[in-house]
């Protein structure tokens, strides 16, 4: 059966997942008319994943990124919906949606100034998973931190308990 997944499909999906890999960061604001982008770096994310079923998740995830005298860390927890597509072998691919809300912390590498900020954030993403138990997952999302824009893209890979 291919397409729509059967009461069995769904059950393989539930429980933990565990998944690492690389997280980008930009930072965007509007100042004057003006926009300014900066590239903030590239580094580690780590997640976990709770699915209730192929519909919904819960979602955390930790991503440290570095470039030049910045670094930056962003905590998250959230949620997930989308469907799950099941192919022919047995794997599913489940496009989704997210929201919930980031902790992003920015520190100086040469000076002690440091900024701490929190807000809601959305994005969206895509999961492909082997009937084997791993994945991998490519997102992206959003928050508004006091003006900035900053905007997360990721990159993961992670295996289903």
């Amino acid at each position: 059966m291919s397409g729509f997944a059967s009461a069995q499909d769904f059950n393989r999906l539930e429980g933990w997942s565990l998944g690492a890999g690389y997280s980008d960061t930009d930072y965007s604001a509007s100042l004057g008319g003006f926009s300014i982008t900066e590239d903030a770096g590239s580094g580690l994310r780590l997640e976990t994943t709770y699915n209730f079923n192929g519909f919904a998740a819960l979602k955390a995830s930790y991503e440290n990124n570095t470039k030049d005298e910045l670094k930056g860390h962003t905590l998250k927890a959230g949620g997930e919906l989308g469907y799950s597509y099941v192919l022919s072998d047995g794997s599913f691919i489940k496009p989704y949606i997210e929201v919930g809300y980031a902790n992003h912390r920015i520190e100086g590498t040469t000076t002690t100034q440091k900024v701490n900020e929190s807000a809601a954030y959305g994005g969206a993403g895509i999961r492909f998973s082997t009937n084997y138990g791993f994945y991998v997952d490519f997102g992206a999302d959003r928050s508004k931190m006091d003006g900035v824009n900053v905007t997360q893209l990721s990159a993961t890979f992670g295996m289903k308990f």
